[in-house]
């Protein structure tokens, strides 16, 4: 029962030290382009533009 709980508990730890590592500080976005570029970096932008505002 001891190793079992140690077991768990150790992998628990590798588990969210590897999650923490692969959080980055750069978030990337993807809108599909039905209507072409033009139209949709008019509507896109401001929206991008407050998101990378808001995050930092």
């Amino acid at each position: 029962m001891k190793i079992k709980l140690l077991s768990i508990t150790v992998l628990m730890f590798f588990i969210t030290s590897f999650l923490a590592m692969n959080i980055s500080a750069e978030v990337k976005i993807g809108v599909l382009a039905k209507r072409g570029a033009e139209k949709c970096l008019k509507k896109w932008l401001p929206t991008a533009d407050y998101l990378s505002e808001a995050i930092g």
